[in-house]
Order: C-alpha cells, then sequence, then structure tokens
C-alpha cells in the first residue's frame, strides 16, 4: 500500500511539471489537469492505507507468542546398578600331606651321623602299636671310657595313616610337666624336666618319631632331631 502511495505522488509531481510546462507553452491543460487529479488521488488512498496499516499493528507481522520460560531441569544422576556375579568359589589348593612308605629301619639315625668316636651299640626291629614298622638304635661316645657316656636312642615308627600318628603322638606328650616345641615336623615337643635326659618326640605326616639323650647334661638334641626330618622329608 505504501507503493501506491509513492506512485501517487509521483503522478502528482509528474502532472505539476507538466502543468507549469503547458503553462509556459499554453497547451494540453486538460491533459495536465488529468494526471494532477490522478496522482493527488492515487497519493491520498495509499497515504491512507499505509496510515492503517500502521495504526493496526495485528495486521502486521505479530510476533510470535513468548513461551513460558522453561522449568530448569535438574538432572537427576542416573543410577547405574551393575549386576556383579557371584565370586566364585576359590578352593584352596590344599596338598594332601604324602604317606611315608619306607620302612623305619631307613629312617632312623646311623653311625654316619655322629661325629668320630660315637659307636653304634645296638640296631634293630621293635614293635609299637599299629605301625607298619618300627626300628630302634642305641648309640653311645666311646671317647669318654670307661666313664658314663652319653647315649642317643632313637625309635622311628611307620604308620599307615595320618590319624594313627597323631594320635600316637598325643599320647607321647607328657602330662603335667613343662615342655618346649622346638618347630621340628607337623608335631614336637621336647622334655628336658631330668637335668641329665632330654626327650624329644615329634610327629612328620604318618610317622612318629622318639628321641632320648641320656646322660649329658650340656648336649643338644635337638641336631638329630633336624637331621631325621630331612630324611623323612625326601622319602617316597
Amino acid at each position: 500500500m505504501q507503493a501506491l502511495g509513492v506512485i501517487g505522488f509521483l503522478a502528482l509531481i509528474a502532472g505539476i511539471i507538466m502543468l507549469i510546462v503547458s503553462a509556459i507553452r499554453r497547451r494540453r491543460l486538460r491533459t495536465c489537469g488529468i494526471v494532477i487529479v490522478i496522482g493527488l488521488v492515487a497519493f491520498i488512498v495509499g497515504m491512507s492505507l499505509s496510515d492503517s496499516t500502521t495504526q493496526n499493528p495485528e495486521s502486521a507481522q505479530s510476533p510470535a507468542p513468548a513461551t513460558a520460560p522453561e522449568e530448569e531441569l535438574i538432572e537427576e544422576e542416573e543410577v547405574v546398578s551393575i549386576p556383579t556375579s557371584a565370586p566364585e568359589e576359590t578352593v584352596a589348593a590344599t596338598a594332601e600331606p604324602v604317606l611315608i612308605t619306607k620302612d623305619a629301619s631307613e629312617l632312623v639315625l646311623t653311625i654316619a651321623d655322629f661325629e668320630p668316636g660315637w659307636v653304634q651299640q645296638k640296631g634293630e626291629s621293635t614293635t609299637k602299636e599299629g605301625a607298619q614298622s618300627a626300628y630302634h638304635v642305641y648309640f653311645y661316645d666311646g671317647k669318654l671310657l670307661p666313664l658314663s657316656p652319653p647315649v642317643i636312642q632313637n625309635t622311628i615308627a611307620v604308620y599307615p595313616n595320618i590319624e594313627l600318628a597323631q594320635q600316637v603322638y598325643l599320647d607321647a606328650v607328657p602330662k603335667n610337666v613343662s615342655v618346649e616345641n622346638p618347630q621340628i615336623g607337623d608335631e614336637c615337643f621336647l622334655d628336658i624336666s631330668i637335668p641329665i635326659q632330654k626327650r624329644l618326640v615329634f610327629r612328620k605326616n604318618n610317622v612318629v618319631v622318639w628321641l632320648r639323650l641320656q646322660q649329658d647334661t650340656f648336649g643338644d638334641v635337638k641336631p638329630y632331631a633336624t637331621i631325621i626330618e630331612k630324611g623323612i622329608s625326601i622319602a617316597p
């Protein structure tokens, strides 16, 4: 509509110019009058329509309706529960104790386990209830003869199972006597309740060992027990 007003305005100007020119030349006055009237009418109509458009903002492009402010969304941290499978039961691989199958005569002390001068007086099979085999040896220090020399007695019994060997060992533990534990074998005790006698008993798997050091106040029986334990450990 503003374009129509502009055209009318231009037509009006053109009519006025033509009127002036015609007045100067004194011709075509009627035509100039028609152009001026048409231009004036077009200008007035165009301006009227332009004003109405300006006064009625609704006819113009209405702005997009304002949207209500979005509510602030608080994202809650999603807790994802990851299913965990039950831990596999770990079975501790406990090696079964090896049963000693050697004869007791192969496990006792020998003369090679002593210092020079010691003498083996006895070596013979003996009897221990429930044992598969049992053997007893007797050594003394010949350097101290004719005095009462130190004596080492050693008895070993091999049992068919560990349970029986455990029971035999428990039966050997003295009652009402303070004993030491030299940490030899699976179970061990050292009885020094008698001053000139030391008695050591230990169990290794299905073997029970008795050691007795006599007539020696300052002697040590533990090294002999260690020798025997090593022999049992390598036995099949």
